[in-house]
């Protein structure tokens, strides 16, 4: 059984008198366990995708279901299993450790104790629960709203551009951290974003979303799908020739000038392993001045998808 499935949704919001499509005809299944990127820009109807799994509004057209039931038939079964962070139980002084002990006990969680420091140990914040919440940084605060979510046992969580602001260590430390609640309690994650870089370190599969679902895959498939290819930019001290040289990875060698050449790869990373290896061997590693890596971002994956829908 899915964790979550949209049937046919199409979701059609009215402000005097004027008619906006937020969602059009969405059909897709996340299932138990899986760590799903919700990719779009703003106005993609990515935040009316969650709003429809919690049942904060009635689908124009379709159904949407978690765990088999019709979150509006059976609203219970939202109360149950999802949650979105939020951190409303607090009053500006109130030490971080007092807004999730509220929290656990205005949701009615028995026996949180344990839960709690395991959560608080996971996303380390140790040296941060008896600071005033509103004195926390915005990548903490992110951190006590998540863990008031998950305090609740939930089979699924979902994020609504929660890395908006934050600095690219502390995105790095979150994407770490759920990763490990995904793994250590198969808490299904739904993540939307607008910030692809964000959605690739954190994803393996996303559903690329404007108004209809575009694509909905693996990152790797849909960017072989969308033909897209990886480049090493490779710069000699000498005028060496590299054509002959066979690469694994390394679709074509395109020579550039003299000294400089682009390798088309499969995979960079995989490539340049190989490439250093075999440059090695044949005592050339010396002559190279510069390998730049280009590999190839959910950006262009995008457009691709994108530029196909308006045809």
């Amino acid at each position: 059984m899915k964790a979550i499935e949209f049937d046919n949704v199409t979701m059609v919001y009215k402000s005097f008198g004027v008619e906006t499509v937020a969602l059009e005809d969405v059909n897709v299944g996340i299932e138990e366990g899986e760590i799903v990127g919700l990719l779009g820009p703003n106005g993609a109807g990515k935040t009316t995708f969650l709003d429809l799994i919690i049942g904060f509004y009635i689908p124009t057209r379709g159904e949407v279901r978690v765990f088999g039931k019709n979150v509006v038939k059976h609203p219970e079964v939202v109360r149950k299993y999802v949650r979105i962070p939020l951190a409303r139980i607090y009053t500006p002084r109130m030490k971080a450790i007092e807004v999730l002990k509220a929290t656990a006990e205005y949701y009615g969680v028995r026996d949180y104790k344990e839960d709690l420091n395991k959560l608080i140990e996971i996303f380390d914040l140790q040296d941060h629960l008896h600071k005033q919440f509103q004195q926390l940084s915005a990548g903490n605060k992110k951190k006590i709203e998540i863990i008031g979510a998950l305090i609740q046992k939930p089979k699924i969580l979902l994020l609504d551009e929660v890395t908006n602001g934050l600095d690219v260590p502390t995105v790095e430390e979150l994407v770490k951290q759920l990763k490990e609640i995904n793994h250590i309690f198969g808490t299904t994650i739904v993540f939307a974003s607008h910030i692809m870089e964000h959605v690739e370190m954190l994803c393996r599969r996303v559903i690329i979303l404007n108004r209809r679902i575009l694509a909905d895959g693996e990152i790797n498939e849909l960017k072989r799908i969308a033909g897209a290819r990886e480049y090493l930019e490779l710069r000699l001290s000498e005028g060496i020739e590299l054509k002959d040289l066979k690469i694994p990875f390394v679709e074509d060698v395109v020579k550039i000038s003299e000294k400089e050449y682009s390798l088309v790869c499969l995979d960079a990373s995989e490539a340049l392993v190989n490439l250093t290896k075999i440059l090695a061997q044949r005592g050339l590693l010396k002559y190279v001045e510069k390998i730049d890596v280009k590999k190839v971002t959910l950006k262009e994956v995008f457009s691709y998808f994108a530029s196909r829908r308006k045809e």
